[in-house]
């Protein structure tokens, strides 16, 4: 992991992220202690992001699960990328995360902050990421940096705060879903010379899949190429996923798809999770995207999941978007992602 900038107790700017302020919003001037956040406050942060979640969407979207992966995600180190504000009884009130991309020139912000909290949290925890984000950049070697956050549309607070920051949409991601009757749906008829098969303990079909992973998105936006061995660490960060939900198409045995599940929603919403889905450019056309599509959807059905989720960028350079919905997939919430690119 990258050394932070300053010492642990000192960011880039000179000042200490771990003294206690005021937090004016609660009443008897009650303080918060900014700090490190560790696994054992999962919990806290769990119930923050609840919190977040029902005031933007009006129903919890974050399980206890979500908030451990992503406290483990090789992405981040607590030591130096992330933040949390306690109050005196423990409560969380606000975190901040900041995850780089190995080498690459994008870092992805995560930042909550409690309905009830002043907005002088929002920019304590937004300074804080920001001046961690230049800090990886320079220490990379970029001339150029992009910071890149996801924002609810519903999400009225975030969107003013991300605009008087210097922000600017970039792209959109819809939520799509699918659901599902208690009927076992077929798996779909392959045609000759394709096949699709699990990866799990086949490290020549492991290996294959990041390849079609990184040649299936290397136009998309927001993309990093990512290496077989952080794809390891990824895995074994998470207990949503593995290889053993690594599904690859074959086209007379060369790797020209793959299709990522995850049981991300299956806790809170009983849905299987299209993690990824790509097909490699020279095979598109051909409809290998929707055969392992369905192919997720009739192995959801087999698990008894009442539908399937997954994620999609409307700007996608394939039509993506087009192909989700002709399946019957439907947009349930819709999400910002908001950039700044920044000179370094």
């Amino acid at each position: 992991m990258l050394a932070s900038a300053g010492t642990e107790d000192e960011d880039s700017h000179g000042a200490n992220p771990f003294t206690t302020r005021p937090l004016l919003c609660f009443s008897g001037g009650m303080s918060y202690t900014l700090r490190r956040p560790t696994l054992a406050d999962a919990p806290a942060l769990r119930a923050l992001m609840c919190a977040c979640d029902v005031a933007t969407m009006d129903r919890p979207d974050t399980t206890l699960a979500d908030v451990v992966e992503e406290l483990r995600d090789p992405d981040l180190s607590l030591d130096d990328d992330a933040w949390i504000a306690v109050d005196p009884r423990g409560d969380a009130v606000g975190c901040a995360f900041v995850f780089g991309q190995e080498q690459g020139d994008i870092v992805e912000l995560d930042v909550y902050v409690h309905p009830a909290a002043d907005e002088s949290l929002d920019a304590e925890l937004w300074d804080a990421v920001e001046a961690r984000s230049l800090a990886i950049g320079r220490a990379l070697g970029h001339a150029e940096l992009r910071l890149d956050v996801g924002v609810h549309r519903s999400d009225e607070r975030a969107r003013r705060v991300v605009t008087a920051r210097g922000f600017v949409p970039a792209t959109v991601y819809f939520r799509m879903r699918s659901d599902h009757s208690s009927e076992v749906l077929p798996r779909p008829e392959l045609p000759p010379g394709v096949a699709i098969e699990i990866a799990g303990a086949d490290e020549r079909l492991c290996r294959a899949s990041v390849d079609v992973h990184n040649a299936s998105f290397a136009e998309h936006f927001g993309h990093v190429e990512r290496s077989y061995e952080y794809r390891v660490a990824k895995f074994e960060a998470t207990t949503t996923t593995g290889w053993d939900l690594v599904r690859v198409a074959l086209v007379d045995g060369v790797p020209a798809g793959l299709l990522v599940a995850t049981t991300q929603f299956v806790e809170d919403e009983n849905c299987g999770y299209v993690g990824t889905l790509g097909v490699g450019k020279e095979f598109r056309g051909r409809g290998l995207g929707r055969l392992l599509l369905l192919d997720a959807f009739a192995r959801d059905t087999e698990d008894g999941r009442v539908g399937t989720i997954l994620h999609v960028d409307a700007n996608n350079v394939t039509p993506a978007l087009g192909l989700y919905e002709s399946v019957g997939m439907r947009q349930v919430m819709v999400i910002d992602n908001w950039r700044q690119t920044v000179q370094l």
